[in-house]
């Protein structure tokens, strides 16, 4: 009995995580950060010469 519980339970969490997860990315649309950090910057050096190549 447990055992069923516990797994209808992660199945609705998983289903609601999902859902929420497709609402966020819906309403929000992707898009490059507008902040830098400075240990960041070597990594979108990397990916300007990875696209220029």
């Amino acid at each position: 009995m447990k055992f069923l519980f516990k797994n209808s339970v992660l199945q609705a969490a998983a289903t609601v995580i999902e859902q929420d997860t497709g609402a966020v990315e819906s309403l929000y649309s992707r898009q490059k950060p507008k902040i830098r950090l400075p240990n960041e910057e070597i990594m979108f050096y990397a990916e300007k010469l990875y696209r220029d190549w």
